[in-house]
């Protein structure tokens, strides 16, 4: 099992949930946040809404997918948030150890 997060450009997200809905996944969730790489030029971002500290406008997706899915997930999430300009977005992915229920602590992949 893994937990993939990808921070895209906010207007690309009606597209990447499209393409994510074709495959299998345990859970999925979105939320607003900013963003901004240690290093590099950003003055192929004068165009996107930054804050006072440098840091883009952007929207987390997170999902976690079973080990034979991490490829279609990471495609569907290039696909889906590629525009063509700079910045378009980041992936990363990480093992899950172990899930849990809150409401009685089983632990299965079932529930994710």
């Amino acid at each position: 099992m893994k937990k993939i997060e990808a921070v895209i450009k906010p207007d690309r997200l009606p597209v990447v949930l499209d393409k994510i809905s074709k495959i299998e996944h345990g859970s999925i969730s979105y939320y607003d946040t900013w963003y901004r790489r240690i290093s590099g030029d950003f003055t192929e971002n004068l165009n996107q809404e930054r804050n006072a500290h440098g840091f883009f406008y952007k929207t987390k997706v997170e999902m976690t997918v079973d080990d034979e899915q991490v490829d279609l997930a990471i495609h569907a999430l290039c696909e889906g948030g590629y525009n063509g300009g700079g910045c378009d977005g980041r992936i990363f992915v990480m093992p899950v150890e172990q899930s849990l229920r809150i409401k009685s602590p089983e632990s299965s992949d079932f529930h994710l």
